[in-house]
């Protein structure tokens, strides 16, 4: 069993912080600021909430679609420098 089951919702955001690779962020309607993170080749996007100041959800990035608000501005060759 994976123990990120049991961490809490900053914890994941701490670790990603500390451990993962950051990405790319985006903005969506002035109220989150979503990154997405990596993590040895798995990514998810972490949504904070720029009003509350804190962390309201992480998802996985499981499909091509979940790609699609961040196309524009990704620069494959900084993924590839890891």
């Amino acid at each position: 069993m994976n123990t990120s089951y049991f961490l809490k919702l900053h914890e994941k955001g701490e670790f990603l912080w500390k451990e993962g690779k950051h990405v790319e962020e985006r903005l969506i309607y002035g109220k989150y600021v979503v990154q997405i993170h990596c993590f040895d080749n798995f990514f998810v996007e972490v949504y904070y909430s720029v009003r509350g100041n804190n962390i309201d959800d992480i998802k996985a990035i499981h499909k091509g679609e979940d790609w699609d608000g961040y196309l524009d501005s990704i620069k494959l060759e900084h993924l590839m420098k890891s």
